[in-house]
């Protein structure tokens, strides 16, 4: 079971295929419900995307899974789905975070922003200067 939510968490993030496909069948089976299971795969793609991100080895992502609980047999499925896909999701990451864009010291923006007075008001003193 955890190689096929490893296989359609790894979908979602090549793809971006968010639909709850199969969602219903796995929730059935395993006696949770649907938003469980979509919980679930969530969780795998941040975990298969901070891994890429992090360009985690097999042992490092075994820690890991191993520090969020996991059991042994789905860790080694788990760590195995996500060496096997590896060099996919680590081009789709490395490509994404380029596009993304990232802010440091928001602190200061805001503050510009508010201390700022607004530009009409500038361009109203202007056009009320005396010549």
């Amino acid at each position: 079971m955890a190689q096929e939510f490893a296989k359609i968490s790894v979908n979602i993030i090549l793809k971006g295929d968010t639909a709850a496909k199969g969602y219903t069948k796995a929730s059935n089976a395993l006696q949770v419900t649907v938003d469980a299971v979509d919980q679930g795969v969530k969780m795998l793609c941040d975990i298969f995307t901070r891994g890429a991100q992090a360009n985690f080895s097999s042992t490092q992502m075994t820690e890991y899974l191993k520090e969020l609980g996991f059991q042994d047999e789905t860790r080694q499925s788990l760590v195995d789905y996500f060496i096997e896909r590896f060099n996919e999701i680590r081009r789709l990451v490395a490509v994404s975070r380029l596009n993304v864009p990232s802010y440091r010291r928001l602190e200061w923006r805001l503050d510009v922003q508010v201390l700022r007075p607004p530009l009409f008001q500038f361009e109203k003193h202007m056009l009320n200067v005396p010549s």
